[in-house]
């Protein structure tokens, strides 16, 4: 209410006085400006995030190619690329408690089963164009509901949301080209009418009956891999991209009506090694997780929520940042204790005591407290004088493992040139694909959609040019020109 926003003013005046720094003062006046949100309104908010992320995950997982990234999801987890709690939801205690560990392991794989076998069976029959049986349809809908109840980690979802828009994306281009190389063979086809075809003609309209047979090959393969026509596609795209830009809205109103929050927490952790602004920043970090992470339902303050959140995001940066060189977050609360041990037996002892004797005290192993406290010493500057003439410094006997020696200087001039020399055989096109894709000369590597919006063909055309290039690179003349940047050097003898 009115009380509440009054307070929060009277805070971030006080904290625009204090900060003297003019981008500061900046952001706190602007803070000032945004209104707190009620009750009512966090709940408003939470409630269209909740029922956007589900109507995105029911669209996405009703099509075929979701349905298909699901089932790659439980396979990977099959192989253990990935741990079940980075596709779906589990419970909190399940980092914490064995017992819930094991249900909760238990409780998805029950799911995953189900559900390997039931999409195989949709994927086979129930996107081939007919009226799918009764039966096939209920496993529809209940392999949806099922996926809905596991709760997929949103991150993937919209992996597989953009995976989805670059699939329909190439479709498009395709289709473009095809229409295209369409209306020219009908003008040739018009000329030939009339007789008035040349050698040349022909052969373009061999090269272009060609490509569209080429076309045609790709555009029914990405039709097959949506499980739709493309304009269907095209709706599924737009309606997904509805319901994100619904959540993404009601998450910025979330984040905005709680900034003050994070102002309030932050000003508690000033001079402990990071910027105002720095800790400003770590926390609302800490506050869109917030966001993502609450559940209305349970029917507590979202501001309680989100302290804690808020809390461990500028906790873990101040641990992580205000050191020259990082320390793990488990290291610094050891080291928090046996600084804490140290000060009380010190007082009790009279003396420094002993790392057997802190260890003793705390109940840890003697190596954990070594270690804590070897990681508390503060690094030490490579410009620090040795001895007291001045004249020798602590970096003059630390070897830099990063300078090149001549010989390889030497080395990497040759291997340039050779390739180089390789790379000049391909035709222009050829030459950059190849560098655009494996990072040569100064560009880093990029993906076959990069590459492909670079010189707006579709990905595949992009792994054909690739797939041709490096077939000429195999040409008995250029692979001895490359095996000599492969192979070593005899020594000299």
């Amino acid at each position: 209410g009115r009380k509440k926003k009054k307070k929060a003013d009277r805070f971030l005046e006080e904290d625009y006085i204090q900060v003297r720094d003019d981008p500061t003062k900046t952001y706190l006046k602007q803070i000032s400006d945004l209104g707190l949100l009620t009750k009512e309104e966090e709940v408003k908010y939470s409630k269209t995030i909740d029922d956007s992320r589900k109507a995105v995950v029911k669209l996405l997982f009703s099509t075929k190619f979701g349905l298909a990234k699901f089932l790659h999801f439980i396979e990977l987890c099959d192989k253990g690329i990935y741990q079940i709690e980075e596709i779906v939801q589990v419970d909190s205690q399940y980092w914490t408690s064995k017992e819930m560990n094991t249900k909760e392991k238990a409780r998805v794989g029950r799911a995953f089963k189900y559900l390997r076998e039931n999409i195989k069976l949709l994927l086979d029959n129930y996107f081939n164009g007919e009226n799918p049986p009764q039966d096939i349809k209920k496993t529809h809908t209940s392999v949806v509901r099922k996926i809905l109840n596991l709760e997929p980690q949103f991150k993937k979802v919209l992996e597989v949301v953009e995976r989805f828009r670059g699939v329909v994306k190439d479709y498009g281009k395709l289709k473009k080209r095809y229409e295209f190389l369409e209306f020219e063979a009908g003008k040739l086809f018009e000329k030939r009418g009339k007789e008035l075809l040349t050698p040349e003609d022909e052969r373009t309209l061999g090269e272009i009956s060609f490509e569209m047979k080429e076309i045609k090959s790709q555009m029914d393969l990405l039709k097959e891999e949506l499980g739709m026509d493309y304009e269907e596609a095209k709706n599924v795209l737009k309606h997904l991209d509805k319901h994100i830009a619904e959540l993404n809205e009601a998450k910025r109103k979330m984040v905005e009506g709680n900034v003050r929050l994070v102002i309030g927490i932050a000003k508690r952790f000033m001079n402990r090694g990071l910027e105002f602004m720095d800790l400003i920043q770590e926390g609302n970090a800490g506050l869109i997780k917030a966001v993502e992470k609450f559940d209305y339902r349970k029917g507590y303050k979202f501001s309680t929520y989100a302290t804690w959140w808020i809390r461990q995001s500028i906790t873990r940066a101040i641990a992580d940042q205000s050191r020259t060189i990082r320390i793990p977050i488990h290291m610094i609360e050891t080291i928090t204790k046996v600084s804490r041990a140290s000060r009380v037996l010190m007082q009790d002892f009279g003396r420094e005591p002993t790392v057997e004797e802190i260890a003793d005290y705390l109940d840890l192993p003697v190596e954990k407290v070594k270690q804590a406290i070897e990681s508390a010493k503060e690094p030490i500057s490579i410009d620090k004088p040795i001895g007291h003439d001045d004249k020798s410094f602590v970096g003059d006997f630390i070897v830099d493992s990063i300078q090149k020696t001549p010989f390889e200087y030497a080395r990497d001039n040759i291997l340039k040139e050779k390739l180089e020399e390789v790379l000049n055989t391909l035709s222009k096109r050829e030459r950059k694909i190849l560098e655009y894709r494996f990072g040569l000369g100064d560009h880093p590597p990029k993906t076959l959609e990069e590459v492909g919006q670079i010189f707006n063909v579709t990905r595949e055309r992009v792994r054909q040019i690739e797939a041709k290039a490096l077939k000429k690179l195999k040409h008995p003349v250029r692979i001895s020109k490359l095996k000599m940047l492969v192979e070593p050097p005899e020594k000299p003898y």
